[in-house]
């Protein structure tokens, strides 16, 4: 399934609830890795790619094997 495909299927409307019940939890920041060329969905659902990654998180992207961006949301 695409990112694309996510959305007809009604992911922003999953992500957002998820979202909503990780506030109700005091929950500051809300992280995932991108995969499979998802990085502009995620974008749209208030997602930025990470910078200054450590050295060890880097090699966790990279242990995916295919192109892999952490990112992160603030939930204030």
């Amino acid at each position: 399934m695409t990112a694309q495909d996510a959305e007809g299927f009604g992911a922003p409307a999953l992500v957002r609830e998820a979202l909503g019940q990780a506030r109700q939890q005091r929950l500051r920041f809300s992280a995932l890795v991108s995969v499979q060329d998802s990085q502009a969905f995620w974008n749209r659902l208030g997602y930025r790619a990470a910078c200054d990654l450590e050295q060890h998180q880097q090699r966790n992207l990279e242990s995916y094997g295919v192109p892999a961006v952490d990112m992160l949301r603030a939930l204030h």
